[in-house]
């Protein structure tokens, strides 16, 4: 965990460097969980875009499991 507390300074520390307004102004944000987790949906969703149409109409309508696809690649 220390190391990724020190990941984040070092990245702060260059965002205080070149842009301490806005360092400053996430300081006054207090819902950082609910914030992080939209991001990760942001994130989930751009890497879904690249997938072809038939595929995202497959995932949509169960023909296709994506959540075992992916567990089934990452076994591997």
């Amino acid at each position: 965990m220390h190391h990724k507390t020190q990941q984040l300074k070092d990245y702060l520390n260059g965002m205080k460097r070149n842009n301490r307004l806005a360092l400053e102004r996430l300081d006054t944000i207090k819902n950082w969980p609910e914030l992080i987790h939209g991001e990760i949906e942001r994130r989930a969703i751009h890497a879904i875009e690249i997938l072809p149409d038939d595929m995202i109409m497959a995932i949509a309508k169960g023909e296709v499991n994506i959540q075992r696809v992916i567990r089934e690649v990452l076994a591997d």
